[in-house]
């Protein structure tokens, strides 16, 4: 595999973090999306707390009249609706078990548990 394609600059010479990932087919897909849409920069995530919650300086917001305020008010997280949001959930995949594909029982649901 080529060094190049974990350069911090390979996606059509658009600066990103080092990618947690040596899929080839992933990275291609990545640097094709670069070049279509330019972004200034690719941020790679491990699908921690940081890369699903970003902050608002992560995003690009020009153009757009959106405040912070309004941004930290639509992330906030109430963990009671939530909570309950989940038990939601739990029963419709109670419901659905045997339509489900067993992926989708285990490690979906525990994803939605570990959010909380």
């Amino acid at each position: 595999m080529a060094d190049t394609i974990f350069s911090a600059t390979h996606s059509g010479g658009v600066p990103h973090s080092i990618p947690l990932t040596r899929n080839v087919h992933l990275l291609k897909w990545v640097d094709k999306i670069a070049e279509l849409t330019r972004p200034d920069w690719i941020h790679w995530v491990d699908g921690s707390e940081q890369g699903w919650t970003p902050a608002y300086e992560d995003v690009a917001w020009t153009g757009l009249d959106f405040s912070k305020e309004r941004f930290d008010e639509l992330q906030a997280v109430n963990r009671d609706a939530w909570r309950a949001e989940v038990i939601g959930h739990e029963e419709l995949f109670i419901d659905l078990h045997d339509r489900l594909p067993p992926e989708m029982m285990i490690y979906e649901r525990e994803l939605l548990i570990c959010r909380l």
